[in-house]
């Protein structure tokens, strides 16, 4: 009897613990499918998101600090107080001085978020060999779809180094076309045919003619602006550099062994800081070249004729004029490529002492994806900065007091609105340029810093001591170019080339 009684009372607890099983089931079924899940509860229950922690970042990018930037990123950060739960601390850094700032933050191990690299400003390469960067492979696949999304595949080999992702692309014009630029109502007033002026010699006449006819204009803007006058026409001396612009170290764009030179000892480099001097005692560059890092205020003035423009690409015609507020344009002046350091011309990083880097690479991936939030920061506030004119076409305001014309450095530049004459084709034209180009023999191609660190750092502050004297002309080549070449190779130019075509040769063997 005691048995039975024993199982009669067992089985009705088994019983009333499945229904109350079923029944706490029942309710999560219920709950889940009310808030649009369809999963039952258990294993397959999806995690709660927790909701985003509030975090402040840091952004440091080169460009001329605008008078109304704050109200400008106060609306930017209202958006991302919404979408993130973020804010970001934006900070432009005049380009004079951004290289500088950089080396000390870095150097000093403080403590940001996010910066702008480049092979020419900030190497990329050497602050990945310094460990200034993290890598970004996880985060990306983890935080950064949208950017996964809209810059191509192929484009990706160019920033890996030792196989990891340490700079996402502000994915743009990847291909390299040197180029020229001319305001337009100097070159209608002498009858030219801006078209025709696409080399060194021919550009030369007209500066001849500006010189000898407008005395209160400046007949190139030539002057020591960030990077060099030389590197904006390595691809018109037909080099692909390995290392960083400023790092000893070329290849030919057309040398099938791969030979890597000293570009700073080239019969190229002598024939290009010889006519800068040449037109420097000429007067056709300023006096005061050496002593001007933005010459942007004299272009916005109209007192500049022409100019060496970065890259030329389809639209940027009416790029320059809506930016200047009058006519210009631009002639190419060398072959287009793609090449490694074209794509990795413009990057951000997130800093190995970032406290957020998932959030910053959030804060990334809506500028890459958020057209809102990358026009705000492109171009200010609508009504205020600059006007619609369609559904993806803006004009400016004029005397707009935010204009920072950097597109390149926030993001996907082919998320920007149309400018006044730019066609709707311009960023097809774009892109079509960017997969049809002729590619350089060392695409793909990254140079690993860390054997020679020291003798980069060594030959960087050398290259530093003495590119902008020789390419604003502003010193005799003949007495300076042999002092400049001297110091290089004491500084370990030559371990640096040897290392260089070591890289290249094993790299070769993979191709």
């Amino acid at each position: 009897m005691r048995k039975r009684i024993f199982v009669l009372v067992l089985t009705v607890l088994m019983i009333t613990s499945t229904m109350v099983g079923c029944g706490n089931k029942d309710k999560k079924e219920t709950s889940n499918t009310e808030n649009g899940n369809q999963q039952t509860a258990g294993e397959n229950e999806p995690k709660e998101e927790k909701e985003l922690e509030f975090v402040e970042l840091s952004w440091y990018y080169p460009g001329s600090p605008q008078s109304e930037q704050d109200v400008v990123f106060a609306e930017i950060n209202k958006l991302l107080k919404e979408k993130i739960n973020t804010k970001v601390n934006f900070h432009p850094v005049d380009w004079g001085s951004y290289e500088e700032k950089m080396k000390v933050k870095i150097g000093a191990s403080e403590e940001f978020d996010i910066c702008f690299t480049a092979n020419w400003m900030n190497n990329y390469q050497k602050n990945v060999s310094q460990e200034a960067f993290i890598s970004l492979d996880d985060l990306l696949n983890e935080y950064g779809s949208n950017i996964l999304k809209g810059i191509p595949e192929k484009f990706w080999g160019a920033t890996k180094i030792k196989g990891e992702i340490y700079g996402i692309p502000n994915y743009q014009i990847s291909t390299m076309t040197n180029g020229f630029w001319f305001k337009k109502d100097l070159i209608d007033k002498y009858n030219v045919d801006y078209k025709e002026l696409n080399t060194l010699d021919k550009w030369e006449v007209y500066l001849k003619t500006i010189k000898e006819n407008e005395p209160q204009i400046i007949p190139t803007a030539i002057c020591a602006e960030s990077g060099s006058n030389w590197g904006r026409m390595l691809v018109n001396y037909g080099f692909d550099e390995v290392g960083g612009r400023n790092i000893p170290g070329v290849v030919r764009l057309t040398d099938s062994s791969y030979k890597v030179i000293n570009q700073f000892a080239s019969d190229e480099f002598m024939s290009f800081v010889s006519k800068m001097h040449d037109w420097y005692e000429k007067g056709y560059i300023r006096n005061d070249a050496l002593a001007i890092q933005d010459p942007k205020g004299d272009i916005e003035a109209g007192k500049i004729a022409s100019g060496m423009g970065g890259n030329y690409k389809p639209g940027a015609d009416a790029e320059m004029s809506a930016t200047y507020g009058e006519e210009y344009v631009n002639v190419k002046a060398s072959e287009s490529y793609l090449l490694t350091s074209s794509i990795i011309a413009t990057l951000n990083a997130i800093s190995r002492t970032s406290k957020n880097p998932e959030r910053a690479m959030m804060v990334l991936d809506l500028m890459n994806s958020d057209k809102e939030i990358y026009n705000m920061l492109c171009y200010g506030i609508e009504g205020t900065h600059y006007n619609k004119t369609g559904d993806n076409s803006i004009e400016i305001v004029e005397d707009s007091k935010y204009k920072p014309n950097t597109n390149w450095i926030f993001g996907n530049t082919f998320n920007a609105y149309l400018l006044p004459g730019q066609s709707q084709q311009t960023f097809d034209d774009t892109q079509a340029f960017n997969m049809n180009s002729e590619a350089s023999p060392i695409l793909g191609f990254v140079f690993n810093q860390e054997p020679v660190s020291m003798q980069i750092a060594q030959c960087t502050t050398v290259v530093d001591e003495f590119i902008l004297s020789l390419d604003t002309g502003t010193v005799v080549p003949d007495e300076y170019l042999p002092k400049f070449l001297d110091k290089l190779e004491k500084a370990g130019s030559q371990k640096i080339i040897d290392e260089m075509q070591k890289q290249v040769d094993e790299w070769l063997k993979t191709k």
